[in-house]
Formats: structure tokens, C-alpha cells, sequence
């Protein structure tokens, strides 16, 4: 009966030893995902427009009878951060320095287009896709033609110093209604 005691307790080694390798196996899973929501926490948390000021550009751009262009990045290059908005019956203007690589800035300017969505890349050198969206390229800027809520159509450009055609593309092609 000691040689069967022996065994059973090998085995309940071997069981325990699994169980503990399955608890651990969930337990660092479970780990994983709340450090993953985490992350996702504090991206949403630092978007490229804090909340507070896309909620005024749209009360500001709605009173203005522009609410057309309440459109914002919602992606932006490393090292670079928002400073502020301009919203006129114009056009909306975002500015977006980086104080970490000296003067240099980036203007994601929001305005009627004044031409049919299909004839939005006229004047273009070319143009790229960033996560499925076409952006359209000429010296140091890049835009993309959105339809509005009012059916109009709104051009997004972003132009910058410092930054490459397609970081400014990827900005562009970030677009997006302001919450």
C-alpha cells in the first residue's frame, strides 16, 4: 500500500503541478489584459485634441454655423503635442508644436473644399494610403476630402515643418469628427 501511496502522491505531483501551471498560465493572461487596458486607457486619455477642447470647438464652430468643419486629428508623430484651435465661418485651424524638436510645427487646417469629392487630388504629386484611407501629397503638405454632416464637401490639409510628406499624410488621414 506505501508503493500505491507513492504513486497516488506522484500523481497528485503531477496534477498539482498542472493545476499550478494552469493557475499560473490564467493569472499572467489576466495580468496581460488589464495591463492591455491600461494601455488602451491612457492612449484614450492623451488623444491628439484633449476632450474639453474638441467639446468647445464644436459649440464654438455650431454657433458659427460651421459645425462642417469640427474635424480633428486624432493621431499625431511622436514628440508632438496639440496648442490649440482657430474656428472662424472659414475654416477651422488646429496647431500642434513639439518641444522636443525645437521650433518645429504642424497646422491641420479644416475648410470648404470648393470642388467635388472625385476631384479631390487635382493638384496632387502623388498620393498614399494610410490605414485604408487615400491622402493626397504635394510639397510639404498632404490632404483628403471628407463629406460633412451637411453633405458638403470639407478638405483636411495638414502642412508642417520638420516632418516627412508621409507623417503629414498619416495625420491627414487621421481625420475625424470631433467628439
Amino acid at each position: 500500500m506505501a508503493g500505491d501511496g507513492s504513486v497516488w502522491v506522484s500523481e497528485r505531483r503531477s496534477i498539482t503541478g498542472s493545476e499550478a501551471t494552469l493557475d499560473s498560465v490564467s493569472k499572467t493572461l489576466a495580468a496581460a489584459v488589464f495591463v492591455l487596458a491600461l494601455a488602451v486607457s491612457a492612449q484614450a486619455l492623451s488623444a491628439a485634441v484633449p476632450g474639453q477642447a474638441q467639446a468647445q470647438m464644436k459649440t464654438i464652430l455650431g454657433s458659427l454655423g460651421a459645425g462642417d468643419f469640427a474635424y480633428v486629428p486624432t493621431y499625431l508623430p511622436k514628440g508632438y503635442r496639440y496648442d490649440a484651435f482657430s474656428a472662424s465661418t472659414e475654416g477651422n485651424d488646429i496647431t500642434v508644436s513639439s518641444k522636443r524638436f525645437g521650433p518645429n510645427s504642424l497646422l491641420f487646417h479644416v475648410a470648404r473644399s470648393g470642388r467635388k469629392a472625385s476631384s479631390c487630388g487635382k493638384g496632387s504629386v502623388g498620393a498614399a494610403r494610410f490605414h485604408g484611407v487615400t491622402v493626397f501629397l504635394a510639397g510639404k503638405g498632404a490632404w483628403r476630402c471628407l463629406r460633412a454632416p451637411s453633405g458638403r464637401v470639407v478638405v483636411v490639409t495638414v502642412v508642417g515643418s520638420g516632418l516627412t510628406t508621409r507623417e503629414l499624410g498619416a495625420v491627414a488621414a487621421s481625420a475625424s469628427r470631433a467628439r
